[in-house]
């Protein structure tokens, strides 16, 4: 019973300190220097939507990008 008790200890204690570290190093990332080139321009609350609805093919527009994403369904399977 002690030997259980020793691990569930272990066990809390290491889980602990792995999220105590994950908060501090995330608190104290500095996302300022992340330098991404720009990426297409949105719109607040719509985002990119009117992308693909000034498509006069949408039908076509999101066949497409089902493709470019990989989710599209082919009739080979993808394991």
């Amino acid at each position: 019973m002690e030997l259980h008790n020793f691990f569930t200890n272990i066990t809390f204690i290491f889980s602990f300190l792995f999220v105590l570290f994950k908060i501090v190093k995330t608190l104290s990332a500095n996302n300022s220097t992340v330098n991404l080139p720009p990426g297409p321009w949105t719109m607040p609350l719509v985002g990119n939507l009117h992308q693909i609805i000034s498509s006069s093919l949408l039908h076509i527009r999101v066949f497409v990008g089902g493709f470019e994403l990989g989710l599209a369904k082919s009739k080979t399977r993808n394991i």
